[in-house]
This record gives structure tokens, sequence and C-alpha cells, in this order.
């Protein structure tokens, strides 16, 4: 059980009041701190990031709208007409033929040399210092 407090003499009253006071202002001085701290703390981000979020906070221009108005063509010697034609975006990609992906295979060294010898191109294959070279004649040989 939790013992009754012993009732205190007015000097000990007053001295508790004191000492509660002190741990008060005590308290209020940490927290003001703590708050400081913090604030300082975000200033200081603030000012960091301010620099790099000021751009993304500008309004962007909306995209030109793809119908307008063309100025009159200005007429040049020769009787060559000068003007701008303002297409849409992304025509370029959508009129492109896509590219065709390459149809060729790999062929080992002995499928290379009977390819060439049924050509009529008979050759060979060396390897001087690491390097592999093909030998061949540029004369046509006829096959036999």
């Amino acid at each position: 059980m939790i013992d009754q407090p012993i009732p205190l003499s007015p000097n000990g009253q007053r001295r508790r009041e004191v000492i509660l006071a002190a741990a008060l202002r005590q308290a209020g001085r940490r927290r003001r701190r703590r708050q400081l701290t913090r604030a300082t703390i975000i200033c200081a981000a603030l000012a960091t990031a301010l620099p790099f979020l000021l751009p993304l906070m500008r309004p962007r221009r909306p995209a030109p709208s793809v119908v307008c108005v063309l100025p009159e063509p200005r007429r040049a010697i020769g009787g060559i007409v000068i003007t701008r034609i303002q297409t849409e975006p992304g025509i370029a990609d959508r009129l492109s033929i896509p590219p065709v992906p390459p149809h060729w295979h790999r062929l080992s060294d002995d499928e290379l040399l009977r390819q060439l010898q049924a050509a009529g191109r008979p050759a060979a294959l060396a390897s001087i210092q690491g390097h592999e070279m093909l030998l061949f004649h540029h004369e046509r040989v006829p096959n036999n």
C-alpha cells in the first residue's frame, strides 16, 4: 500500500514550492530548446532544398495546340516559297517503318569452309599469334 505523505512544516512547504517552481522553469527551458533545435533543422533543410524546389513549382507552359494559323508565305527570288508548317507531335514515330531484325545466323568454322567450297571459293582458316585469319584466292576455282 501507498503510505500517506507526512505533513510538512511551513518551512518545508515553502521549500517544496520553490523546488517545484525551479523544476517547472527548467522543464520550460528544455522544451523551448528542443523546439528551437527542431525549427533550426527545418529552416536549414528548407534553405538547402529551396533552390531545387523553386524551378519545380513554376507553372508549366501548356503545349502548343496542333491547330494554328499559318502566316502568309514569303516569296523569295525565283518563285520559291518559304514558310513554316507545324505538324502534330509524334507524327514521325507513327509514320516511320519499324526496323527489321537481321535475318542471319552464325556459322561454325567447318560450315563456313564448306559454304565457301560450294561457292567455288575454297579457303582455309589460319591462327597467327592468336589472331584467326581466313585465307583464300581472289580467282574463282572451277568445280570438278
